[in-house]
């Protein structure tokens, strides 16, 4: 064995005893060895530790949010998901929620059955039924959303569909946040949540959106709708004549103009500078977990790399690759 492998094996051994980092592991070894360059093969040895980026990761990588391509009509790109287990209310357990990106309407289907032909048919009949089909759709990667029959509807309505990366809900975030808000408007109700869920829509759907500075009533219908404690008067004006009416509206849509979908977040990025020539990464874990595990996964192989994913090989079960958000790597 070479006086450097022996070397390493010592260096290794001590610092495997506690992982205490470079600068302590220095200290160490320096009170008690020397050789040429040492330092250096030191911190040389110590950087090539597997177990320590596993571990003792201290500043996440936070990528930058990336727009999306803006939408130049109305129900032509939908995001959906799927949104529960719920107390049983009726004999409902789960929420299929759909929000068009252009006029945010919202969607939200009382459904029990969460099987990939249940969630097709209820998208069909309350979705596409009224509002046509969609040209863009977005969803996360569940299981019933990533079903054959799924991607058989795709193939006939002649659909694009756009998966989120693993764990990332920010690439879904418009339906995500519905999900937000909804949830706490239904827990300020004190009724069962089935018979809450209208009133709640109502008024959603009557709100101004900041961003738009308009509801989405309004992005829809043109004009406000009633709600259930207003006064009804009586109208003074004159019956407009239907043709006039749609000459006037098909006016008024051309003139409407996409707007892009405001972002409240104030995380400041970090990319760590090594993701850009590395060869291997790790990959967070993400969801709840015991308090010992290691929050990151690997080394993984990277095939490719973009600004904002990865294309990782991955270690068990057959080979093929994953792509994965740039937040959830390290190296």
């Amino acid at each position: 064995m070479s006086v450097e492998k022996k070397y390493g094996l010592m260096c290794r051994s001590l610092y495997n005893l506690s992982h205490p980092g470079i600068c302590a592991t220095k200290r160490l070894i320096q009170d008690r060895f020397v050789w040429p360059s040492m330092l250096k093969d030191i911190a040389k040895w110590i950087r090539c530790c597997i177990p320590c980026p596993r571990c003792k990761v201290r500043s996440h990588t936070v990528s930058p949010i990336q727009p999306f391509v803006s939408t130049v009509e109305r129900f032509q790109h939908v995001h959906i998901d799927l949104l529960g287990p719920f107390l049983p209310s009726d004999g409902f357990t789960f929420l299929l929620t759909s929000i068009d990106r252009y006029t945010r309407w919202p969607e939200v289907i009382p459904v029990c059955d969460i099987s990939a032909e249940a969630v097709a048919k209820s998208f069909i009949a309350n979705w596409i039924s009224r509002f046509g089909v969609p040209a863009i759709i977005t969803t996360d990667q569940e299981g019933q959303l990533q079903s054959r029959l799924l991607y058989s509807l795709k193939q006939m309505l002649g659909i694009q569909r756009i998966r989120t990366t693993p764990y990332h809900p920010s690439s879904n975030g418009m339906v995500e946040r519905l999900h937000h808000t909804l949830k706490q408007a239904i827990r300020c109700h004190d009724t069962k949540w089935t018979e809450s869920l209208p009133v709640v829509l109502q008024g959603l759907r009557a709100c101004i959106k900041e961003d738009l500075n308009a509801s989405c009533a309004e992005m829809v219908f043109g004009k406000t709708i009633v709600l259930s404690e207003e006064f009804f008067e009586p109208s003074s004006q004159s019956p407009n004549d239907p043709s006039e009416f749609l000459l006037r509206l098909r006016e008024t849509s051309r003139t409407l103009k996409p707007t892009p979908a405001s972002c409240h977040s104030s995380t400041t990025c970090f990319v760590h500078t090594a993701l850009k020539t590395c060869s291997h990464v790790f990959v967070r874990v993400e969801g709840l977990k015991p308090s010992l595990t290691a929050p990151y996964q690997g080394p993984f192989e990277v095939l490719s790399r973009t600004d904002k994913h990865f294309a990782i090989k991955k270690m068990t079960g057959p080979p093929r690759s994953a792509l994965i958000d740039l937040s959830q790597l390290f190296c």
